[in-house]
């Protein structure tokens, strides 16, 4: 373990709920590490994370290695998994599900987590997390393929972005279920279909659908991406109705600063701008950079300054 505290040592070489009075703990560990000056060094301020001196460290890996049996230390690495899942640390509980040799339990765990990351809006952290996996673990799981195309298109891998849209329509099949997954599918294929194709009434349609399908609980981020891009998609299509829409959603998200609120200003600034309104896109952003300036948004703060 490169890092490693009491309750963690507990979970994995102790039973739980069978520790008997003169059993070394975790916490008779550490005090006695600290005691021997065993180059334990701490790495907080409540020293409750530590970790070894790497060479020390090195040289216990390789005796490990050497005394204990393979599957046991499978079985080690599986059991820290757990227990960093428990307390949502979700990188290292990936890492060890992959070190204890089953990579299915990796995607599992960031399956669970896929919808908090998504309404995080943090692309690089979940992008991180998807490469861990193996890709063989990813074909055929629809939730981590649009998780990936939804990476993708935040990079402008669009190449890529369409590959895994493409493998969710094959494991869809024709015609798909109409679920939160599919609703994902069609917001992701109306999107290309109106920057990549030049096609805002095929797209409207698709994302119309996907307002239909996609929640505004728990799916908080994807929806408020959503009904902007339905929005700019309906103005660009020349639908009164979708326009009309999209203003009304504007007026009472205005009561509330938020996720909403960030994504539909940002559409009625892009909507002004391809009106060839300057002045009013610019009026338009100008709360929203000093929003995201007090927020910490690096990424509406930086379009909303380039309004």
């Amino acid at each position: 373990f490169e890092r490693f505290c009491a309750e963690l040592v507990d979970a994995i070489c102790l039973p739980e709920k069978d520790i008997r009075k003169d059993d070394l703990t975790g916490e008779t560990f550490i005090e006695s590490l600290n005691k021997s000056n065993l180059f334990a060094i701490s790495l907080d301020h409540e020293n409750r994370w530590f970790r070894f001196h790497h060479l020390f460290h090195d040289l216990l890996r390789n005796e490990m290695k050497e005394r204990i049996d393979p599957d046991r230390i499978k079985q080690l690495n599986l059991l820290a998994s757990d227990w960093f899942q428990d307390h949502q640390m979700i990188e290292e509980a990936i890492e060890f599900a992959l070190k204890g040799g089953d990579p299915a339990l990796a995607a599992d765990i960031l399956e669970q987590r896929r919808t908090n990351i998504l309404n995080q809006d943090d692309w690089k952290l979940l992008g991180k997390w998807l490469s861990m996996i193996p890709e063989e673990h990813v074909q055929n799981r629809l939730p981590l393929l649009l998780a990936n195309a939804w990476v993708a298109k935040q990079s402008f891998r669009l190449v890529e972005m369409m590959a895994y849209l493409q493998r969710c329509l094959e494991i869809m099949g024709d015609p798909p279920e109409r679920t939160l997954y599919y609703g994902e599918w069609c917001f992701l294929t109306g999107w290309m279909k109106t920057y990549l194709e030049g096609d805002p009434p095929a797209s409207l349609s698709l994302l119309n659908q996907a307002l239909d399908l996609i929640p505004e609980k728990p799916m908080g981020m994807l929806r408020s991406e959503l009904e902007l891009q339905t929005g700019i998609t309906g103005y660009m299509a020349k639908s009164d109705e979708a326009v009309q829409k999209f203003e009304k959603r504007l007026s009472e998200a205005n009561m509330v600063r938020g996720v909403l609120w960030e994504r539909l200003i940002f559409g009625k600034a892009t909507i002004s701008l391809l009106n060839g309104s300057l002045g009013e896109s610019y009026h338009a952003a100008k709360p929203l950079n000093e929003y995201c300036q007090n927020i910490g948004n690096p990424f509406l703060e930086g379009w909303s300054a380039w309004f």
